[in-house]
């Protein structure tokens, strides 16, 4: 057996993984609900010091994309690059053993945070994409999510604490200082668009609304669900209020119903909140043939909601993985199974769906980013800015690293080596020196 088939083979066994995930998290019992922990952090960053492949890749012709990627390469190190495979660059001083984990791009696309472990500990690490400056942040362990705030002032971050569960800290670049700002386990949050506040959903149990000065805001109890999203039309969550049945609910100055939903309910809203895709999973049968001032809405099937009227589109009746939207708001990607065991495939819709071809996903992409899709895909994306392309980490034709997709069909083109990858937003400014 050759390299190239030794490492599809350990690819394709732990992608295997994702079958178990998936069915976990359609269990409606709480000890079945995927953990936050940091402990698949520490074991992808051991993974990536001894690399599956190392093959370059020359920079390719192909349709110009807006933005940059930034990616955690095999060697544990941060990379920004153009979507053309030019102006590569590792981030950050001489690294002395320091190895990273996830980085995430800033909303001006000026700076990327990421974990950082090495021989003195762990904390956050604020690199400048521009001229490679360096912030490190110590934390009792290495945080394994990450979330800027909108207006980039801020990262709120998680780690496993000193006490049991996870502390949720705020790190606020201008002042230098952190907070922790919440402790728990599971703890799923969300910025207000203003970046002034914080929707907090721990231990399964309490929802709240809190600000940066420590003013708190309870919401009804929650319904089962994972993480809350803020966006310009309000927060989204799950309710269930006082004598009611489990609701969507969007929140601003006053709390509404957009549709009874049963069941174990994974969602994401696009930016400006006026759709959102939704997917149930419940034994109970929605009834959907007549529209009610808060609508039942389907079960067993992901649904694209129009929040103002209250209409949705059945996007598909099989189980996907994950969702995320374009930045319009106009498209959204869809991951589930693929062709082969452990395989899975990209699909885009847009009124009607469009497969691409199956791929081996990267252990830490199963193991780690997808069972927490719906707050991943508040903090960074996939998609090219022009929502024409997407990226993403797998084993594609035996070659293992960065791949992107064009949306109009075409073949997949890899990038270069790697293991995560998150685009920018917007066009940031190119390296300097």
């Amino acid at each position: 057996m050759n390299r190239r088939e030794r490492a599809e083979q350990a690819w394709r066994g732990i992608s295997g993984l994702l079958v178990l995930i998936m069915v976990l998290t359609a269990c409606t019992s709480d000890d079945a609900v995927p953990r936050q922990t940091a402990a698949t952090a520490t074991s992808t960053i051991a993974e990536s010091e001894s690399p599956v492949g190392t093959t370059e890749t020359a920079p390719t012709e192909r349709p110009f994309r807006p933005g940059r990627l930034v990616i955690l390469d095999e060697t544990g190190g941060v990379v920004v690059v153009d979507p053309d495979g030019t102006n590569a660059r590792t981030l950050g001083p001489d690294r002395e053993g320091r190895a990273f984990f996830q980085p995430i791009w800033s909303p001006d696309g000026r700076r990327v945070a990421a974990g950082y472990a090495d021989s003195d500990g762990a904390g956050l690490a604020l690199l400048d994409a521009p001229g490679g400056d360096m912030e490190l942040v110590q934390s009792a362990s290495m945080p394994f999510y990450i979330y800027w705030s909108p207006d980039g002032r801020r990262v709120g971050f998680l780690n496993n604490g000193p006490e049991a569960g996870l502390d949720m800290t705020v790190y606020d670049t201008t002042t230098g200082e952190a907070t922790v700002f919440g402790r728990g386990a599971p703890f799923y949050f969300s910025w207000a668009p203003d970046g002034r506040s914080i929707a907090t959903h721990v231990d399964g149990e309490t929802m709240e609304i809190r600000s940066l000065d420590n003013s708190v805001r309870s919401l009804d109890s929650p319904g089962f669900f994972q993480a809350p999203q803020w966006t310009q039309s309000g927060l989204f969550h799950l309710g269930v209020p006082a004598g009611g049945e489990q609701q969507l609910l969007l929140t601003g100055d006053e709390t509404r119903g957009v549709g009874v939903v049963p069941g174990r309910v994974f969602f994401t809203a696009n930016q400006d909140g006026t759709r959102i895709a939704l997917a149930s999973i419940s034994e109970l049968q929605g009834v959907t043939a007549a529209l009610q001032t808060v609508p039942r809405l389907p079960v067993n099937r992901l649904l694209v909601v129009d929040v103002a009227s209250g209409t949705w589109d059945i996007v598909s009746d099989e189980s996907f993985g994950g969702f995320f939207w374009s930045p319009d708001g106009e498209r959204l990607l869809l991951i589930g199974s693929g062709d082969t065991a452990g395989s899975l495939r990209w699909s885009v819709w847009d009124g009607s769906l469009t497969a691409f071809e199956s791929f081996l996903p990267s252990p830490g992409f199963v193991l780690e980013f997808l069972p927490f899709f719906d707050q991943y895909a508040q903090s960074m994306t996939l998609w090219s800015p022009d929502g024409e392309a997407f990226a993403y980490p797998a084993m594609t034709g035996g070659l293992p690293g960065i791949w992107i997709q064009d949306i109009d069909g075409t073949d997949p083109i890899r990038l270069t080596d790697g293991s995560w990858v998150s685009w920018s937003t917007q066009d940031p400014p190119l390296p300097s020196g």
